[in-house]
C-alpha cells in the first residue's frame, strides 16, 4: 500500500477507456490477476478496479509483482521517468476526493452519472469521447459533469455541518 501512495499513472495500450463504460468489459477485467487474487473489498482496491486494463497492469507490475520502473518501462516501451510520472498521475486520480465520493457513495448518484464521473474523473476520458460514446452533445456532457461536481459539493457541505 505504501508503494501506491508514492505514485501511479495512466497509459492506454490498445484498450479504449470508453469501453469501460460497458458492463461486460468490467466483468472481463475481474479476471485479471490483480482482482482475481484479492477481492476489491478495500477502498483503494475498489477504485483500482475501475481503472483501464493498462492502468491496472501498470499498478500490478509496480505493486504486486514488485517490478522496477525500468522493467515496467521496457514492457510499455516508455522511459523510466515517464513511468514514474504516469504512476504518480494514477495515484492522484485514485486519491481525488471527488473520485472517492463517486465510488463510495453508490446509492446517492444515479448509475449513468456515476459511470460518466468514473470515466471522466478517474479514467481521464475526454469530454468529446464521452459525448461520442454516449451519443449526446458535449454541452450535455458538460452539464452532467457540472451536476456531479455540484453533487460532490453538497456531500462536502453536509459533512461540514455535522
Amino acid at each position: 500500500m505504501a508503494a501506491i501512495r508514492r505514485g501511479l499513472c495512466r497509459y492506454y495500450c490498445g484498450v479504449s477507456a470508453m469501453t469501460l463504460l460497458k458492463p461486460q468489459l468490467l466483468d472481463s477485467l475481474s479476471n485479471r490477476p490483480i482482482l482475481r487474487n484479492r477481492q476489491p473489498a478495500g477502498r483503494l482496491e475498489r477504485r483500482i478496479a475501475h481503472l483501464t486494463g493498462s492502468d491496472q497492469l501498470m499498478i500490478e507490475m509496480a505493486l504486486d509483482q514488485r517490478r522496477t520502473r525500468r522493467e515496467i518501462a521496457d514492457h510499455f516501451h516508455l522511459s523510466p521517468g515517464n513511468v514514474t510520472r504516469r504512476l504518480r498521475r494514477i495515484l492522484n486520480r485514485l486519491h481525488d476526493p471527488l473520485v472517492v465520493a463517486i465510488i463510495e457513495n453508490e446509492e446517492s448518484l444515479s448509475e449513468e452519472y456515476r459511470r460518466l464521473g468514473i470515466a471522466y474523473f478517474l479514467q481521464d476520458v475526454q469530454m468529446a469521447d464521452l459525448a461520442r460514446e454516449l451519443r449526446i452533445s458535449q454541452a450535455q456532457v458538460r452539464v452532467m459533469i457540472e451536476y456531479i461536481r455540484g453533487w460532490y459539493g453538497g456531500i462536502c457541505a453536509k459533512r461540514s455541518h455535522k
